[in-house]
Order: structure tokens, then C-alpha cells, then sequence
């Protein structure tokens, strides 16, 4: 403390007074305040790993990180508590370096791994049991995993409050999750996994996509505190997510389909019915959840899961389009009669104002719960016409179409209605896959027919 006290000799404000003033500067200053002299560089080393995130790209910048802890003695209990780790496998000459980081940060609540299975099958099982001995751990992130992912999670205890697992793996042709086999689900199903963290889990993240993953499953934990569910399935069934969850209050669901019919107008597909059917009567013998508060999904996702309770916000990610797709929500939202429904159509004038399957038929399935309503027209029109940001006639047309429809009512609360006019795209481009990937983008290269 003398040798501190003496460095400090020189600054004209004592040392407490630039802590605090450092304590609250932004990035930019903190850096520059460290480069002044080596005690404020010791110190803004410290307070930039608090601060974080640590993001390691690539075998330079985990070096960089090293060497920089290394060299400002902050070995052992350095303060790193954010740190994301993007290599794809860490070299054997790396490992003990990457141990030997993870093994001095007691404080570190947050990593992500983006490729977890193979760091965690970096040539020693040290990598593994130095995450499995963080106990400050809070938010986990482990993409591309595999068997080594789930042993290293089935040995983890420390009080997680977020998890963000998925088995998919862009680079491969069949995936992990799609391949695995009746009697192999139950080891891999994100609930029966996370059985550590039941009392203490908050929010998860789950992209385990499998064609028989409603097949009964052993007796898994309750997540009684988990209030925030991400769901990346092709074919979503949400029977063991709702016994393990019941207090469930935000859904946001996303599955991949590349939709075989480009046209709007084709037959609602089968095995989209199918999946649909079986949710709907799952949840009818047996329960849905109660205290759910809000759901968002593209409009295919939305009418795959079927909920049947009562949801006061909705949200449709991307474009729906008069036809098919209206319908599919229009049944959606009668089961779940939203208060509040934010929602983004597209097509030419006279689709969207069609009274059968149009802007119309979507607005009459909530007529008597809606509340608040936030509404986006995509007006197509060919590409020799003149386009605008907005029309205020098409605004008022659609205004008045939306409060002839709640004839009964005096109006929509509020309303938040946008109208543009965009060019006329080709069939193949826009209608491909009418809902929109709302988590980045999805890693799924093929559609497997649900039979």
C-alpha cells in the first residue's frame, strides 16, 4: 500500500477521487484515463473487465487477453465477468492458457461458447471442469453442442438464471438434434438436462428441433421460476413444456419452413394441420399455461403451436400475406383473443382489403378483445409506379376499413397504423418463406416432412 501511496504522490486528486471518477466514465474516457500512467492503467484494466463483454474472435485476440492479464498481474482472481468465446477449437498449446483464465475468474457470471462441443473436447477434460467449477455463473450460452455439452451441463451446479443451449450446427448436412433416435431424445431434451438450475432458471433458450420429440419423456423437473421461453423447433409440441413450465409468461417461438407452394392461395399444408390438431387437443385434455402474458412468431410458428389460452400480446414477425396465411392467424387469434396485436401485411390493395381472407378477416377474429393495435400495410404495387414512405389516403381508407369493423365498439384504443406503397417482388423471392427468422438466422438447411 506504500508503494501505491507513494506512485500516487505525484496526481493532484487523491486515489479514491479517481477511482470514482473512473467508475463512471464511459468505455472511450476509461481507456484514455488508463493510458496516463501505469496505477490508472492497472486500475482501468480491472474496471474494463467488470465492465465487458470480453469477446474472443480468433487465436490473436485470445492471446491478446492472456498476455494483457499476464502482464498487469491480474492472475489469480482477475475481475473478468463477460466473456465470449467464438473460436472454434482451442489449440492444444492454448488449453492450459484458457483453464488457466477460466480457472481465476471467480466473479465471471456470463459466457458463451460458439462452439461448445468442440472446446469442451479440447484435447483435456480441464476445459470442461473448469466451467463446471464457476459458481458465479448466471447466464449461459452453448452453441453446436453435443454429447460432451450435455455431461459438462448434467455436472454444473452453478445458479443459472439464463441458459441459451442449441444443438444446431450450420456447417453440417444432417443435424445433431434431427438425427438422434427415439431413445435418445430423453438424453438430450433441454428439460431433463437442466435439472441443476430447476429452482433458479429464469430464461431459456432451447433450439432442439425433433421430429419425435412429442413422445413421452421420463418425469422431468418443474422450472417454477422460469417466466421466459425461446422455442427454435421445426415441429413445436408443447406438451412437456407446459407440465414443466406452468408459470410461463413469455412465449417467442420460431421454426423454419421453407413453404413448397409459393403461391398465397394454396391448401393450409398437412402436416402443418397436423401439428397444429395435436397441440390444440393436448392442450385441451390436459391444460394449457395460465399466466401467459405475451407471444411473438412468424405466422407459420403461430399457427403450428396452437395455443388455446388467452395471451393479451401478440406479435407476428414478419409479412403476412391475404390468403392462406390470414387464415392460419385468423384461427390463431380466435383462440387466444389478444388485447393487444402488433402485425406487418403485405400484397396489393385489393388482397389486403379483401373482406374473406384479407386485413378484414384477420381484425374480425379479435373484434371483441382488441385494445391496441399496431398495424403495418405493405402495398405492392408493379415497379413502373411511383412509390412513397407513406399515403395518407391509403392511411384513411384503412382507418376507416379498421373502425367499420368494430362497428359495435367505438374504436381500437389506439391505433398505430402505417401504410406504404413497395415494389411488386416475384413469387419465388417474397413468398418463399413467409415468416421472418425474429432470433438472426436460422441454421436450418432443410425442411423434413413432418410424416
Amino acid at each position: 500500500m506504500s508503494n501505491l501511496g507513494s506512485a500516487l504522490d505525484g496526481l493532484a486528486l487523491n486515489f479514491d477521487v479517481l477511482h470514482e471518477v473512473m467508475v463512471f466514465s464511459d468505455t472511450q474516457s476509461l481507456v484514455r484515463l488508463s493510458q496516463t500512467c501505469k496505477i490508472l492503467h492497472r486500475m482501468g484494466a480491472t474496471l474494463l473487465l467488470k465492465r465487458g463483454p470480453v469477446v474472443i474472435n480468433d487465436d490473436a485476440e485470445f492471446m491478446s487477453l492472456y498476455t494483457f492479464l499476464q502482464r498487469h498481474r491480474l492472475f489469480p482472481n482477475h475481475a473478468l465477468r463477460n466473456l465470449s468465446f467464438c473460436i472454434k477449437q482451442v489449440p492444444r498449446e492454448r488449453v492450459n492458457h484458457f483453464v488457466s483464465i477460466l480457472e481465476n475468474s471467480p466473479e465471471l457470471e456470463t459466457l458463451r461458447l460458439a462452439y461448445a462441443e468442440s472446446v469442451l473436447n479440447s484435447e483435456s477434460p480441464s476445459v470442461a471442469n473448469a466451467i463446471v467449477a464457476l459458481t458465479a455463473l448466471r447466464d449461459l450460452s452453448l452453441h453446436r453442442a453435443k454429447a460432451s455439452t450435455r455431461d459438462m451441463l448434467l455436472s454444473l451446479y452453478a445458479p443459472l438464471e439464463r441458459l441459451d443451449i442449441s444443438y444446431d450446427e450450420p456447417e453440417a448436412i444432417d443435424p445433431f438434434d434431427q438425427a438422434l433416435l427415439a431413445n435418445q431424445i430423453a438424453e438430450y431434451h433441454p428439460l431433463l438436462i437442466c435439472g441443476n438450475f430447476a429452482s433458479t432458471l429464469e430464461e431459456l433458450s432451447s433450439r432442439f428441433s425433433n421430429l419425435l420429440s412429442n413422445l413421452p419423456l421420463p418425469e422431468a423437473p418443474v422450472y417454477a421460476n422460469l417466466h421466459r421461453l425461446t422455442l427454435d423447433d421445426d415441429w413445436p409440441f408443447l406438451r412437456h413444456w407446459i407440465t414443466s413450465c406452468p408459470n410461463l409468461r413469455e412465449l417467442f417461438c420460431l421454426s423454419f419452413h421453407p413453404d413448397g407452394d409459393p403461391t398465397p392461395d394454396g391448401p393450409i399444408d398437412d402436416d402443418w394441420r397436423a401439428t397444429r390438431e395435436e397441440n390444440v387437443q393436448d392442450q385441451q385434455l390436459h391444460g394449457s399455461w395460465t399466466l401467459l402474458q405475451e407471444f411473438a412468431g412468424d405466422v407459420i410458428t403461430t399457427y403450428l403451436v396452437g395455443l388455446t389460452c388467452h395471451v393479451p400480446k401478440v406479435r407476428i414477425e414478419g409479412d403476412v400475406r391475404p390468403g392462406r396465411f390470414t387464415v392460419m392467424l385468423q384461427e390463431t387469434l380466435e383462440a387466444v383473443q389478444p388485447e393487444y396485436l402488433r402485425v406487418r401485411m403485405r400484397g396489393s390493395v385489393l388482397r389486403l382489403l379483401d373482406p374473406e381472407d384479407g386485413l378484414c378477416a384477420v381484425l374480425h377474429a379479435v373484434r371483441t378483445s382488441l385494445k391496441r393495435l399496431a398495424l403495418t400495410l405493405c402495398v405492392e404495387r408493379s415497379p413502373q409506379a411511383p412509390t412513397s414512405e407513406a399515403d395518407p389516403e391509403l392511411i384513411g381508407y384503412t382507418s376507416l376499413t379498421v373502425r367499420n369493423v368494430y362497428c359495435s365498439r367505438p374504436s381500437v384504443s389506439a391505433m398505430n397504423l402505417t401504410a406504404y406503397y413497395t415494389e411488386c417482388p416475384a413469387y419465388d423471392d417474397a413468398v418463399a418463406h413467409p415468416g421472418a427468422n425474429i432470433f438472426g438466422p436460422s441454421t436450418r438447411r432443410t425442411k423434413r416432412p413432418r410424416r
